[in-house]
């Protein structure tokens, strides 16, 4: 939600069609994939105006930001969103192809292990 103070206090926006503008604009050119999302106004019963932006849950993860010229996903945690780490980050990537660690193919032999196992009990 845009237009409330950091205290929760209802502040509204003074441009609230210029800040979604530049709101949609930020989201289309430093997020890739581009995610689904809708921004809407809410007109408080004291006039004020606020601007609430929807991002939908998407299946082309990870999402990343970039600013700065580097490349960056975040996840939420509770209430904020923190750099994701290597292993959310591959976790993101499988999820992203439809799969997950469970469903990869495993560069071992399952012969292999057998006589390995064999070896082990003579």
């Amino acid at each position: 939600m845009f237009g409330i103070a950091g205290d929760g206090q209802i502040v509204g926006l003074t441009e609230p069609d210029s800040d979604a503008e530049k709101i949609s604009e930020i989201i289309k050119t430093r997020i890739e994939p581009i995610p689904e999302f809708r921004l809407r106004f809410h007109k408080t019963e004291d006039g004020k105006v606020l601007l609430i932006l929807d991002v939908f849950k998407g299946d082309k993860t990870p999402y990343y930001y970039s600013g700065d010229g580097t490349l960056e996903a975040f996840v939420r945690i509770g209430n904020e969103s923190v750099k994701a780490s290597a292993t959310e980050l591959k976790r993101l990537v499988l999820r992203g192809r439809n799969t997950s660690y469970d469903s990869q193919v495993s560069p071992y032999k399952v012969g292999g292990l057998r006589l390995f196992q064999a070896a082990g009990a003579l």
